[in-house]
């Protein structure tokens, strides 16, 4: 399994190697157990689920109507609520939420740059 994370890792532009020491050691393990115990808190105790605006949980067996359902209260709303449910509990800072979505090399046409 970690080989395949490491070279989804890679593809998104991330050292395979320094992703493979990650994995092998136990430096992520604690947010690792305190994403695990949020999921639980909110009662995901299977997957899929689906997560939306931080807040709205769907399960993965929910129809269309459901989601749109979800999204049109949203949109109600006329804002979403900015919150990253996991992003504090796996250290991912408030810079890499704002920076959106970064093509892999392979989508962009390029070299993928170095996470490292």
């Amino acid at each position: 399994m970690s080989m395949l994370v490491a070279a989804a890792a890679e593809h998104a532009g991330i050292d395979e190697a320094a992703t493979r020491t990650f994995l092998d050691s136990n430096d992520g393990r604690a947010q690792i157990e305190s994403a695990l115990e949020l999921a639980h808190r909110f009662g995901i105790h299977s997957i899929p689920k689906f997560i939306i605006d931080g807040e709205l949980l769907l399960d993965g067996a929910a129809n269309a109507d459901q989601h749109l359902s979800v999204f049109r209260e949203i949109e109600r709303r006329g804002k979403t609520s900015g919150r990253a449910m996991f992003a504090e509990a796996l250290g991912i800072s408030p810079e890499v939420l704002a920076g959106g979505y970064a093509p892999c090399a392979a989508e962009a046409g390029g070299a993928a740059p170095s996470a490292a």
